[in-house]
């Protein structure tokens, strides 16, 4: 087959896949936001506020020290699966060895950071070890996952994200059934189940190898663009661990259980049109410029869209929400989830640009955009959380957030042109 007519076919794969995907990944999404939402009253009455903010700090932890480690690595690896349109196995595989090593790396750092934010807890090397384990395994199901996205097997990527969140939810609803007291040791310990049921089902979603023939030009390209992209990668970081580590080192564990309790609550649109990113890389790198820049153009209208009414929803009913769901006890998180929803929404389409200027070979500029937004939402956070403790903390958010966004949109192609600079080179 030569290469003009594989790039045809995969191209008229990705139109006829295109709706079809984003249908299936909003509605997974719903699935999985609305199973979680059972889980976190449960999670709330079982653990209380300090036993909230350990399962939340190890869960950050985990999470921010493997995206410093691994996640530009990950988006480097989907795009050169998805530009090539060959299997990841005849692509990528002969690298993941030293790759899963690496991991290894995240996986102490992320336990160096638990010790030290949880020295004072009674249960400090227990949380240590399920932190070293949550970000060891999480990074080698990054890694498959990214190679699968490359493929564009989002079946895939929907089944194992299901696996994780129904094994985690479903041990925690028998935990709250036979042992209300559990600990967040044990709490932790079903999340690590659901994580490999997941690298389970991801690992079977690889495709056959068709051509063994090694390319030589793989490593260089998927290093040369974790490189250059390495701050557009992590800048997910502002909302998806910094944050919670930040609060933790300022006001301690009570004060991160409930910016937890208003962060999920709040997360139900961001996670909907967080999935949609999933799509667009390997969709768009597959695509010329200008269908490239129509197709985004289609799904962020398409994300707006579907964001605005459960926005308005939820700030509406977020009152009567938080008080039948989590009890009084967590009622002063009414007003911080009604603003992070703002935040949570703005970071999800921001995905959606990221994954976008990827794409289009501006992840250089994304970087700085990144690096920028990261230290500002330091900043932003710190000043709120000092002025006006978790309320503040989350009107500082929010500014980040919404700033990031629109720096990152300036940097997006939206009409397709070729003329503007890319970082490829």
């Amino acid at each position: 087959m030569t290469t003009a007519r594989r790039l045809t076919e995969a191209r008229g794969q990705a139109r006829r896949l295109a709706g079809s995907d984003a249908a299936r990944l909003v509605i997974v999404g719903l699935v999985a936001q609305a199973v979680t939402v059972l889980s976190g009253p449960m999670l709330a009455r079982m653990l209380g506020d300090v036993g909230r903010g350990q399962l939340a700090i190890v869960l950050a932890a985990a999470l921010v020290c493997n995206q410093l480690a691994l996640n530009s690595l990950g988006a480097g690896i989907t795009r050169a699966v998805a530009s090539r349109h060959r299997p990841a196995r005849d692509l990528v595989l002969r690298h993941l060895p030293r790759w899963i090593a690496w991991s290894a790396v995240s996986a102490v750092a992320a336990a160096g950071c638990t010790a030290v934010f949880l020295r004072d807890s009674g249960s400090v090397w227990p949380l240590t070890a399920m932190a070293f384990l949550i970000c060891f395994t999480g990074a080698v199901l990054g890694l498959l996952r990214a190679m699968v996205r490359g493929e564009n097997g989002l079946k895939y990527i929907n089944r194992a994200d299901l696996a994780i969140t129904f094994g985690y939810v479903g041990l925690v609803v028998i935990l709250f059934v036979f042992w209300r007291q559990a600990p967040a040791v044990v709490v932790l310990g079903t999340f690590l189940v659901g994580q490999l049921l997941s690298l389970a089902i991801m690992s079977r979603g690889l495709r056959p190898s068709l051509d063994p023939t090694p390319d030589l030009t793989v490593a260089k390209d998927v290093h040369g663009f974790a490189r250059r992209g390495y701050f557009a990668s992590i800048g997910t970081l502002d909302r998806l661990g910094l944050d919670t580590l930040i609060l933790g080192a300022m006001l301690g564990t009570a004060i991160v259980g409930q910016y937890s309790i208003a962060s999920s609550i709040a997360a139900l649109p961001a996670l909907l049109v967080g999935r949609l990113a999933v799509a667009v890389l390997p969709r768009m790198a597959a695509y010329p410029p200008a269908e490239a820049a129509a197709f985004l153009r289609r799904w962020t209208a398409g994300a707006l869209l579907l964001m605005a009414p459960v926005i308005v929803i939820l700030w509406v009913l977020m009152d009567p929400l938080v008080n039948v769901l989590f009890g009084e006890v967590f009622a002063p998180t009414v007003w911080p989830s009604r603003i992070l929803l703002i935040a949570n929404s703005a970071f999800s389409i921001r995905l959606i640009f990221t994954a976008a200027a990827s794409a289009q070979g501006r992840e250089r500029a994304v970087s700085v955009i990144s690096l920028v937004s990261s230290a500002g939402l330091v900043a932003a956070l710190a000043i709120g959380a000092h002025l006006d403790g978790l309320t503040g903390a989350a009107i500082g958010v929010t500014i980040a957030s919404v700033a990031g966004c629109l720096a990152v949109a300036r940097a997006v192609s939206w009409t397709g042109r070729t003329d503007l600079r890319t970082d490829s080179r």
